[in-house]
C-alpha cells in the first residue's frame, strides 16, 4: 500500500469539487452533451444524468477522450500486441479505438464506477463495438471503483500474476478527493516487468493545475516518472467523428473543423507516466 494522503481541498463531493475549479477559471467546461457519439464504426452512448453518473460526469462527452482516442488513431500511442485498462472510462472512447488498430492490443478492460446508472451503458457499448475488435483481441468490462483490490481486474490478463502494459485516464485529476485511491490502483496495476509500460492522462482545462501537481508529487513519491505532452489543437484524425458538430456547422465548415473548434476550447493538457528506473 502506498502511504495515505489527503487533498487540501475542501471540497468533499466530486461535483462539488468539479463546480469548485470551474468557478476559480472563470469558464465554462468544454464538454460535449449529445447522447450518442460515432466515431467510425464504433458507436458509444452516454449514461442518463441520474445519480452517481451526473456526479462522476459520466453523462457527458469529453474533449479529453476524445483527444486520446485520436492520439490512439495516428499511432502515437502504441497499443499493438498490449493489454490495455481503461480506468472511470464513461464513453471509454480511447479503448475503443484501441481495439481497431491493426495489429490490435491483446487484450482491453474498460471499467467503471460500480453504480447501477453507469454500468448498464458501459456493457452496452461493449456488446455493441466489441464485433469491431481486431482478430485475437480480447474486450471486456469491468465495475470498479479506485482503491480496492485490483485481483478482479488482473484475472482478465492471459497471467493473472502479470499486469498491464498501457493505462488510459481521460478527464479524472479533477477529482481531488479520489486521487490517493486513484494512485494506489496504477501503482497495483501497471506492469513493472515490461519496460515500456506506460500510463496516459489527459485533462481539460478545468482541471486545477494544483490537482494535477499535487497528484504527480505524490506519484514520484511512489516510485513514478511523468512528463506533459503537447495535444494539438487541431483535430489531425481521419476517421468521421459524428454526433459531436451540430449538422449546421457540419455542412458550413466541416465536421474535422468541427472538431478543432472543440479541440481548442477544451485545451486539453496531455501526460504520460511510468515506472522510474532508478
Amino acid at each position: 500500500m502506498l502511504p495515505s494522503s489527503s487533498s487540501s481541498d475542501p471540497q468533499d463531493d466530486p461535483e462539488d469539487v468539479f463546480s469548485f475549479f470551474v468557478d476559480s477559471l472563470g469558464e465554462k467546461p468544454f464538454v460535449f452533451t449529445p447522447n450518442e457519439v460515432c466515431y467510425g464504426e464504433i458507436r458509444v452512448t452516454t449514461a442518463e444524468k441520474d445519480g452517481k453518473a451526473g456526479i462522476l460526469m459520466a453523462d457527458q462527452f469529453f474533449t479529453s477522450g476524445l483527444a486520446l482516442a485520436e492520439m490512439v488513431e495516428l499511432g502515437k500511442i502504441p497499443v499493438s500486441g498490449a493489454s490495455i485498462l481503461e480506468l472511470g472510462a464513461a464513453s471509454a472512447l480511447p479503448s475503443f479505438v484501441s481495439t481497431t488498430i491493426s495489429p490490435p492490443p491483446r487484450s482491453v478492460l474498460i471499467t467503471d464506477y460500480p453504480d447501477e446508472t453507469i454500468l448498464p451503458t458501459l456493457q452496452k457499448n461493449v456488446e455493441r463495438n466489441s464485433h469491431l475488435a481486431g482478430k485475437g483481441c480480447r474486450i471486456g468490462w469491468l465495475p470498479y471503483e479506485w482503491g480496492k483490490e485490483v485481483e478482479g481486474l488482473k484475472s482478465t490478463l492471459d497471467d493473472p500474476e502479470d499486469k498491464f502494459d498501457l493505462i488510459f485516464l481521460a478527464d479524472l485529476l479533477w477529482l481531488t478527493n479520489s486521487l490517493p485511491e486513484l494512485l494506489q490502483t496504477l501503482f497495483d496495476t501497471l506492469s513493472k516487468t515490461n519496460p515500456d509500460a506506460m500510463i496516459y492522462f489527459a485533462a481539460g482545462s478545468y482541471t486545477s493545475p494544483s490537482s494535477i501537481s499535487h497528484f504527480f508529487a505524490s506519484a514520484v513519491s511512489a516510485g513514478f516518472v511523468w512528463e506533459e505532452f503537447v495535444v494539438p489543437e487541431e483535430w489531425k484524425g481521419e476517421t468521421e467523428v459524428k454526433g459531436l458538430v451540430e449538422e449546421e456547422e457540419r455542412l458550413r465548415e466541416g465536421w474535422r473543423e468541427g472538431l478543432s473548434v472543440r479541440k481548442r476550447g477544451g485545451r486539453v493538457r496531455g501526460f504520460k507516466m511510468w515506472w522510474s528506473k532508478d
